[in-house]
């Protein structure tokens, strides 16, 4: 562990050096955009008690990726009526994005019963894009999760691939690392883009998606873990800007004895499924200064006359808007240290 924490150091103060990391304070989050409402971006260590979990029934998936050696194959054994989902977007052309190639690759958990969200709304087949990197070891317990940005994708070799591979801080000699796409976004797991359950016609939420708190996706991603990949716990929970608000929502729902996800140990003993977490660039609570960034983000979409009243054109989107909401943000959240 003290092996990864110098190494992220390292690899941080080496991207200051070359101006590469321009800073990070926590990114926007806005109402009714299906990523949160403000109101719900208060950090997990500002509650007492946890909210009711559901327990999903059991699933198997397989990861089976290679890439330059780093990504190993993980299999479970499954019954051979279970299918195994994986998805794969490749697309060429346009602009390139900071995080590297940005597709929805991965393998998917679905949610076997309708997920019930902290604001008491209801997802039918909630599903979760996700990859993992090197191999479970027989006690499944060396496990390290990594949670992205706001805007990333659960490829965690084309964002943090310094960080990743033998010897590394994501040492996958060591470790078994697995990440997930949040719930809410546009990489793979369930979101705007999704089909309604109850729609005839085939129709997409959009605008129509509910908001998603910060404690929804993680109660999700914790069922992936337990119930999909069958883990019995994790070592650290890494993320910087919403990945470290995420990273403290794992600590405050799995990070003590008395949780739902609480695990015995080898003497018998109730332990914490999450034994540690690191946030990174990430607040405890959103301040009035950044739900008024987000205020103002919200409008600069809607004042472009292709958001049509929160129904778009697919074909023809506001990008005008969103490109100036775009703009705000990363004014917002970079600075020149």
């Amino acid at each position: 562990m003290v092996k990864m924490i110098n190494g992220i150091r390292h690899t941080l103060r080496s991207f200051r050096n070359e101006q590469r990391l321009m800073g990070g304070g926590s990114r926007i989050f806005t109402n009714g955009s299906g990523i949160g409402s403000d109101s719900s971006m208060i950090a997990a260590n500002h509650r007492m008690g946890h909210s009711p979990t559901q327990r999903a029934c059991r699933s198997y998936t397989s990861s089976a990726f290679e890439k330059a050696g780093v990504i190993r194959n993980f299999e479970i054994s499954a019954p051979s009526f279970v299918q195994r989902s994986t998805f794969s977007s490749k697309e060429s052309g346009g602009m390139d994005d900071e995080y590297g190639e940005m597709t929805a690759d991965g393998h998917t958990y679905v949610h076997p019963e309708p997920f019930i969200l902290e604001n008491g709304a209801k997802i039918h087949n909630a599903q979760l894009r996700y990859m993992t990197y090197g191999t479970l070891n027989d006690a499944r317990d060396n496990v390290l999760v990594v949670c992205h940005a706001l805007t990333g994708n659960a490829s965690l070799h084309s964002w943090w691939g310094d960080l990743l591979g033998p010897g590394l801080a994501f040492d996958t000699d060591k470790y078994f690392i697995v990440c997930s796409n949040i719930l809410g976004s546009c990489y793979g797991s369930s979101g705007p883009a999704s089909y309604k359950k109850s729609s005839k016609k085939g129709e997409k939420y959009g605008i129509d998606f509910p908001d998603v708190s910060v404690q929804d996706t993680v109660r999700l991603q914790l069922h992936m873990l337990t119930d999909d990949l069958e883990v019995n716990s994790i070592k650290c929970v890494i993320g910087g800007s919403f990945g470290g608000m995420q990273a403290v929502e794992y600590g405050a729902q799995a990070g003590k004895i008395d949780s739902p996800f609480a695990v015995d140990d080898e003497n018998g003993r109730a332990s914490p499924f999450v034994r540690s977490v690191m946030p990174i660039a990430c607040g405890a609570a959103h301040t009035a200064w950044q739900i008024a960034m987000s205020e103002v983000q919200r409008q600069a979409i809607y004042m472009d006359p292709k958001w049509n009243n929160g129904k778009p054109s697919p074909d023809d989107p506001p990008i005008k808007g969103l490109s100036v909401a775009r703009q705000i943000g990363m004014i917002s959240y970079r600075t020149p240290l």
